[in-house]
């Protein structure tokens, strides 16, 4: 998980790779023979230390840690992001490249052609992938888009819950052997201007006062 309360990315599934796929896991019935599905889910602006991932949980995110508490899951706690904003950010984590060095919000508003990422790696390896993604910083136009299979994207900012669905109705076909399949999806919900519900949100502000 990326930490430090003074940048406002913070992706739950940097946290991720090990979501690979303790996995599609809880998706699929039965897993098939050969390479394991592989999924990260990344939640936009969510800080490490208001989830029950920190000491002493508060009970707000327990979907997370259950999900967390999974056989083989690992949670890093010491995990930083590359970027204080969004695109880059993502950039970084579908590249594995350094923020200025693929400049991608700081050079350049889109990749340079034929750059490779996560996506590209896992195709050449028989993976079908697909991308369930939100908001404008991770539109299409800024390259990142090009080596998944399919590419679902909402400008939306609070679809995460339209995202899961199709990813869920995706992961929960059969699959063959020599097809495993890569996922990625993200959610922009907690991003401004917010859409966590007030219940939510509201007792997290400092001194309890309701966010305007």
């Amino acid at each position: 998980m990326l930490r430090g309360a003074s940048q406002p990315i913070r992706l739950l599934a940097h946290l991720g790779l090990s979501l690979t796929c303790a996995s599609t896991c809880a998706c699929a019935s039965a897993r098939s023979p050969g390479p394991p599905d592989v999924l990260i889910v990344a939640l936009d602006t969510i800080r490490w230390d208001h989830t029950d991932l920190a000491a002493p949980p508060s009970g707000i995110t327990p979907n997370l840690s259950a999900f967390a508490n999974l056989p083989g899951s690992v949670t890093f706690s010491q995990a930083y992001t590359d970027a204080a904003w969004s695109q880059p950010a993502y950039v970084s984590l579908l590249t594995g490249q350094r923020a200025l060095t693929h400049g991608v919000g700081f050079l350049r508003s889109a990749l340079i052609d034929g750059q490779a990422t996560v996506a590209t790696m896992f195709q050449a390896h028989g993976y079908e992938t697909r991308a369930f993604a939100s908001g404008p910083h991770l539109a299409p136009i800024s390259g990142i888009a090009s080596d998944f299979d399919a590419y679902i994207h909402s400008i939306d900012q609070r679809t995460i819950g339209i995202q899961v669905g199709p990813a869920l109705e995706w992961l929960q076909q059969p699959r063959t052997a020599d097809q495993p399949r890569f996922g990625f999806i993200h959610g922009y919900d907690a991003h401004a201007p917010y859409g966590a519900p007030a219940a939510l949100s509201d007792p997290l502000q400092p001194g309890g006062v309701p966010l305007q």
